[in-house]
């Protein structure tokens, strides 16, 4: 069914028509032309107030889809930058720094170190002690723009090992903790946030599930490792560690004399060591150790590049069971 409205001018004709007649006109006519009018004129302004507000609604659409929000996260370990990333995928950006020098050598410059921190939405540091000169940044520097995370505090009592990142439990509560952060600074990705994070907990629980059944098979399996790094895992996967010796850039005689000892008696099953030292440290001890047929492990400091952190710490315990079910070196990953 088809209405037509009488607009203001055709009302304007029909008052001049009705002159033209002699001014003949009831009032019904009239009663009937009004009504039309104010309809009109009401549809009208409807019109325009419901067209505005979509496109407002259809503005205010398209601006939260193409411009989600990103969260800026620094950390201290190239391990959490990582689960980070699995987490939050393209909802952050991840910067990290090497606070102490441990993996380049060289600390990073206190004004880089402000410069990040004034970039940073959340900071991730492993405290303990390992990241010390960023933390007293951090209170000489207070904002209420930034979120801080210290794994340390995840994992309830002070664990027997300082780099955290080797540990799966604290690798876990740390990726709730990125989720939880995340929900909240972007609701919008929150769905997707949740599967992610349910996601990486759960690769995360496989490594302790390894963990579990190396302990049963390898209830006294004797090693010996060399080199710090190694120290979580050797307490995670419950073996011995036959004396370790602190072999550091300048090993003095009676250390290296105490590690020839430990290699020969043929007692540890692998020589777990750091690759990431010099020659003049790591020749030495290779050799030692394949006169004595030895099997070595590389155990990096931190996630090497190549790996995401879940398949370095897997390759890792897959190395050291190799060596000692077959007797095979595993001297890089």
């Amino acid at each position: 069914m088809r209405i037509n409205f009488v607009r203001p001018r055709e009302l304007h004709q029909v008052k001049i028509e009705q002159h033209r007649l002699g001014g003949f006109h009831t009032t019904r006519t009239l009663v009937s032309i009004r009504r039309n009018v104010r309809e009109w004129s009401w549809r009208v302004a409807l019109s325009v107030v419901i067209g505005a507000g979509v496109v407002t609604a259809i503005v205010s659409w398209s601006l939260a889809s193409t411009t989600p929000a990103i969260l800026h996260v620094l950390t201290t370990e190239p391990s959490y930058s990582d689960i980070v990333r699995q987490v939050g995928g393209a909802n952050v950006m991840v910067r990290t720094v090497d606070v102490s020098g441990a993996l380049t050598g060289t600390p990073v410059p206190r004004a880089t170190l402000l410069s990040d921190l004034a970039w940073a939405n959340v900071v991730i540091r492993n405290g303990l002690g390992l990241d010390g000169d960023l933390a007293n940044l951090e209170v000489a520097n207070p904002s209420t723009q930034r979120t801080e995370v210290v794994v340390s505090t995840l994992v309830g009592p002070t664990p027997p090992y300082t780099p955290l990142w080797y540990s799966p439990e604290a690798m876990i509560s740390l990726t709730s903790r990125v989720g939880a952060l995340l929900e909240s600074d972007i609701p919008g990705r929150a769905s997707t946030i949740q599967r992610s994070t349910l996601k990486v907990s759960a690769s995360l629980g496989s490594i302790n599930e390894a963990l579990v059944i190396f302990r049963r098979r390898y209830p006294h399996a004797i090693i010996s490792s060399v080199t710090p790094a190694a120290t979580t895992l050797v307490s995670l996967s419950d073996v011995s560690n036959d004396a370790p010796v602190g072999i550091d850039a300048s090993p003095s005689a009676s250390a290296w004399s105490a590690e020839d000892a430990i290699i020969a008696s043929s007692q540890p099953r692998a020589l777990i060591f750091d690759p990431t030292q010099p020659p003049s440290i790591n020749g030495p001890l290779l050799q030692r150790a394949a006169s004595a047929q030895v099997p070595v492990v590389a155990f990096y400091p931190s996630l090497p590049s190549g790996y995401h952190y879940q398949t370095w710490i897997q390759a890792e315990l897959a190395a050291l069971v190799r060596a000692i079910t077959t007797g095979l070196s595993t001297p890089s990953l």
